[in-house]
């Protein structure tokens, strides 16, 4: 039993499935780093359901093929760790990996904020178009959300969204809480780093593709991102724009703001006290380094509002007046853990878990 209990603790892999998702997981990506497969696809989201539906089918042979040309190390992997199991990307491919190897544990990793959502009629429909094509030629349109029947695991951010996974039928022995492990070592206590003089006095807009994603009109995004960067203007000394990795957004420049190349929050920490978005899971990022965040809410975005209930500050604009909006924050600590480090973390999935499929 001890023999194979550490063969199966040899046999780790890691799969990232979005371009987006590169270099998301840097502690996961050390402990499986001569075993990491990268499939670099980005999800499809057109103006109406129809046509992202007509879109994702087209992809059907590419992502087919992506996957077979994995390794099979990685396709063998008695433990996997994925970047992200809730879209058609990932649906498709951890079917596939079920079906190649019924033995493997996979294990989802969380990469931002998830809400369970009511069932409405469109996605009822396209839920019954998807299983209808899977039935037909194995294949996947809609994704599953957070929780994925065919994933084993989870490693999530706190004990909110163990409860939401638990509540929907996860295995209770396979939600693990380690915020440390997904989000790096580094990712909060920043304060005492050095620090450009003006930084308190300086604020990150932290840009989201709202309208590439389907959330909001591009009219209606470009009005709102001028809104909040007028509003930041006349609030901070100086206004700095960070892009989103998904895609690179269009804005109306005016000499007020600067554009910033930063891929790491901590570095945000040295030139900015405050950082501004709409939802991002990047604003608590910014919070765990000890910046202010501000969550921007408007009622065109297509996003559940419940999301802002993870925010301490929540603004909207009406007219030419800011009004803070009050949510259901809790003071509780959003990156919380119960597992240490990865070596505690396979320790516990061997103990405690066996493959959906077992």
């Amino acid at each position: 039993m001890l023999e194979s209990r550490k063969a199966i603790l040899m046999n780790v892999g890691m799969l990232v499935l979005e371009e987006d998702l590169k270099e998301r997981y840097p502690l996961f990506e050390s402990e499986c780093c001569s075993n990491i497969g990268v499939l670099s696809f980005k999800n499809i989201l057109k103006s109406n359901w129809l046509g992202t539906l007509s879109g994702r089918f087209g992809t059907r042979k590419h992502l087919k093929t992506a996957f077979e040309s994995l390794p099979d190390r990685i396709k063998s992997a008695d433990i996997l760790f994925i970047s992200n199991t809730e879209g058609y990307i990932a649906n498709n491919i951890v079917s596939w990996l079920r079906k190649n190897n019924p033995d493997m544990i996979i294990i989802s990793l969380q990469h931002g904020m998830f809400l369970f959502h009511e069932m409405k009629l469109k996605t009822l429909i396209a839920k019954c178009i998807s299983n209808w094509m899977h039935y037909l030629i194995g294949f996947s349109l809609i994704g599953t959300g957070f929780f994925n029947a065919n994933v084993d695991g989870y490693v999530v951010y706190n004990k909110n969204y163990k409860k939401m996974l638990l509540d929907v039928g996860a295995n209770p022995h396979g939600v693990f809480m380690g915020a440390s492990l997904l989000k790096g070592i580094n990712y909060k206590g920043a304060l005492g780093k050095e620090r450009v003089h003006d930084a308190d006095s300086s604020a990150v807009f932290l840009l989201q593709p709202l309208s590439a994603l389907g959330m909001l009109s591009e009219r209606d995004e470009r009005s709102i991102i001028n809104t909040t960067i007028k509003w930041m203007s006349t609030q901070y000394k100086k206004v700095y724009i960070k892009q989103h990795p998904y895609c690179k957004i269009t804005i109306d420049w005016n000499e007020s703001v600067t554009e910033v190349n930063i891929g790491n929050i901590s570095e945000i920490y040295k030139i900015a006290g405050t950082a501004v978005s709409f939802f991002s899971e990047a604003l608590n990022d910014c919070r765990a380094q000890g910046m202010k965040s501000i969550a921007i809410y408007d009622s065109e975005i297509n996003v559940d509002s419940r999301v802002y209930d993870f925010f301490p500050s929540v603004i909207k604009f009406v007219n030419d007046n800011v009004v803070s909006i009050e949510t259901k924050y809790s003071n509780n600590e959003y990156y919380e853990d119960d597992v240490q480090n990865i070596k505690e973390l396979k320790r516990r999935i061997v103990d405690n878990l066996k493959p959906i499929s077992a």
